[in-house]
């Protein structure tokens, strides 16, 4: 059976007023920023990656361990948003 890729975006948003984790059952202000947006493609893998740019390559034998690792370690970049 082949891989299948699975693909997504989203735009940047800005929030002016509000929560945006509460926004469900609060109140916000927020817009979108089309100029910019990230992307995620999503494959079936033996492994845990994350690819963060064309050479930056971070490889777990599993999201556990990852989770385990950055538990342990902490980190400073947007790997704790992913």
């Amino acid at each position: 059976m082949a891989s299948r890729i699975v693909t997504g975006s989203a735009h940047a948003r800005a929030g002016l007023l509000g929560n945006p984790s509460d926004q469900y059952g609060g109140r916000t202000i927020a817009f979108t920023i089309q100029d910019f947006s990230a992307q995620v493609s999503i494959e079936a893998s033996d492994r845990f990656a994350l690819r963060l740019g064309s050479s930056d390559l971070i490889e777990f034998a599993s999201v556990l361990e990852a989770r385990e690792t950055y538990r342990a370690w902490g980190c400073d970049d947007g790997m704790r948003l992913l």
